[in-house]
């Protein structure tokens, strides 16, 4: 019996991977640089400091890691209030039913915990979301299986209970890596992903009440 839902943040309950982007070509073009389209596809679903490790190297920047990671979060959670982004297709009722059958949601992403709660306020979902576990409670980002163990754990769930929905092929496999089943949110926006690898796959979050009907 599925009783956690445990929904990565970034493209999944909204479509913010064109604002990450924006906001790494804001960071970066401070120091003369703009990112490539094979650094928004490797990175994508990965941690803020592998991210900005890797690309303070790549690219030479005159900053350490932990300013950079501060540049992009002040920075995004500045402009995510004016940035007219939506809920994905399908959100609300998902998390409706959920909470009507007494599913808990849980938001498991790599964001900043405060970037987190910022796009909760933003689509004005607090109310369905029991708990939050972010990229900064752990050492090792996705694909590593760490951030979902802490989701579990958190929740006093196994593995089992849980379906984990996931858009990029860092978090599908991070799904796996956990044992947890996986639904693959197909984003049209979400370029060079691969989540083929995922037990199921949807087009629109509302095909996962079906999924929820089918397991319980």
């Amino acid at each position: 019996m599925i009783k956690a839902l445990l929904w990565d943040m970034d493209g999944v309950i909204l479509d913010s991977e064109p604002l990450h982007d924006k906001i790494l070509d804001m960071v970066l073009e401070k120091f003369g640089h703009q990112s490539t389209p094979e650094d928004r596809v490797r990175f994508m679903g990965a941690s803020s400091e592998k991210m900005w490790t890797e690309l303070k190297a790549q690219y030479s920047l005159d900053a350490d890691v932990n300013t950079l990671i501060e540049m992009q979060w002040e920075t995004i959670i500045s402009e995510l209030p004016g940035s007219g982004i939506p809920a994905s297709k399908g959100l609300k009722d998902v998390l409706t039913y959920a909470k009507e059958q007494g599913i808990k949601s849980a938001i498991v992403s790599s964001s900043r915990r405060d970037f987190i709660e910022a796009v909760t306020r933003y689509l004005n979902i607090e109310e369905y979301i029991n708990y939050i576990v972010d990229g900064f409670k752990v050492k090792n980002g996705k694909p590593s299986p760490e951030i979902y163990n802490l989701a579990l754990k958190t929740g006093g769930f196994k593995p089992e209970e849980c379906l984990v929905i996931e858009d990029s092929t860092n978090g599908v496999g991070a799904g796996i890596n956990a044992g947890i089943t996986v639904i693959g949110y197909d984003n049209p926006t979400s370029f060079g992903q691969d989540i083929s690898r995922a037990d199921y796959k949807v087009k629109n979050l509302s095909e996962i009440i079906n999924i929820l009907k089918h397991r319980n």
